[in-house]
């Protein structure tokens, strides 16, 4: 870690060290809702639909096509919703909403 100022080290630095030499490891609300959504897809829907934000209780997946986008918002939007709530252990994801690609 190199100092700046007269020894003094950035905290930004200092918080970065020191996580790297506990090997903390950080993880975001959004890897962990998307990791947990993702997981309940079957192969060919997670190669068409991709999880790319989530904000507030509302995650939103890109779907690659309107075939895909209508199965999910319609079909199994609350069955994978309440899948992956269930694996996160709490009512995270309050709401999907799905956008086409592009």
């Amino acid at each position: 870690m190199t100092t700046k100022r007269g020894g003094m080290v950035a905290l930004e630095d200092a918080i970065h060290a020191f996580l790297r030499e506990k090997r903390v490891r950080v993880t975001s609300a959004y890897t962990r809702v998307a990791d947990a959504w993702s997981k309940n897809l079957n192969a060919v829907e997670r190669a068409h639909a991709t999880p790319v934000k989530f904000f507030r209780g509302t995650l939103t997946v890109e779907v690659e096509s309107g075939v895909f986008l209508h199965e999910l918002k319609n079909i199994k939007n609350e069955k994978y919703r309440q899948q992956a709530n269930q694996d996160l252990g709490q009512e995270s994801i309050r709401k999907v909403s799905f956008r086409l690609k592009g």
